[in-house]
């Protein structure tokens, strides 16, 4: 859902990474299950959500 955002949207940035290929982005990050989200480097969701509540955390974590 990250990369369709970033298609949308040109201030939407997404890059993915293998958590077990990178542990020590793993460890930064705090994954402990994937799928995991991170916006801005301080909001997150873990697990599969619904399009519509990825979109709030987006909002609230931009202040908007």
């Amino acid at each position: 859902m990250a990369f369709q955002m970033a298609m949308e949207n040109d201030n939407v940035k997404a890059d993915a990474f293998e958590a077990s290929e990178f542990p020590d982005m793993a460890m930064r990050f705090s994954v402990m299950a994937v799928p995991k989200t991170v916006i801005n480097d301080k909001t997150s969701v873990e697990g599969a959500v619904p399009e519509a509540a990825m979109v709030e955390q987006l909002k609230q974590a931009v202040g908007g």
